[in-house]
């Protein structure tokens, strides 16, 4: 999924942290997760909902979400990942509920009950 994530959105290669991890290593892959996730709640604080990266992502855990071909551990992961970055910030709040659709929605929300 990392490599997925760095394919459509490749602005997270020049990200602070990003060059911290290797993307090879199946262990470092996970923590870039959360990297991703932390890119992604300065990215949507920062810019305005129209960027072009937020609404790449933001098709894509659409996407992630509402296939019912993606396994649960790989949702869980975006959850964890990006969900719970975005969950404690008012803006967070407001684009990913504007953004978001069907389940992705529905877990997002989810999410944000714990916050």
């Amino acid at each position: 999924m990392v490599e997925e994530i760095v394919k459509l959105v490749p602005e997270f290669k020049d990200y602070q942290d990003f060059t911290v991890f290797d993307i090879n290593d199946n262990e470092e892959k996970r923590f870039l997760l959360g990297v991703f996730g932390r890119f992604m709640k300065e990215r949507v604080e920062n810019c305005p909902d129209t960027d072009p990266v937020i609404q790449r992502v933001y098709k894509f855990l659409n996407e992630q979400f509402n296939d019912p071909r993606i396994d649960k551990e790989a949702r869980d992961l975006l959850i964890i990942d990006i969900f719970e970055n975005l969950s404690p910030y008012e803006k967070g709040m407001e684009v990913s509920r504007k953004l978001l659709t069907g389940k992705a929605l529905e877990a997002f929300n989810v999410t944000a009950e714990y916050f």
